[in-house]
């Protein structure tokens, strides 16, 4: 497999778990009484996911996806 390729694989998976994560705190926050040390980790899981993203795209010819 190309690094171009694998490079464009990472980003898909980031991508997926910032959607995951995403829909865990929209639940969380329909909770009574919603945690919000979980809430925390999944915004910061989602902020280190997508600086990761910006590094993958920047070795990507053109920086595109």
């Amino acid at each position: 497999m190309g690094t171009n390729k694998q490079i464009r694989k990472q980003i898909r998976g980031f991508r997926k778990v910032i959607v995951k994560h995403r829909k865990k705190i929209t639940l969380e926050l329909e909770k009574p009484t919603p945690d919000q040390n979980l809430i925390r980790k999944w915004r910061k899981d989602i902020a280190i996911f997508e600086t990761e993203i910006n590094k993958c795209l920047r070795k990507l010819p053109g920086g595109r996806p």
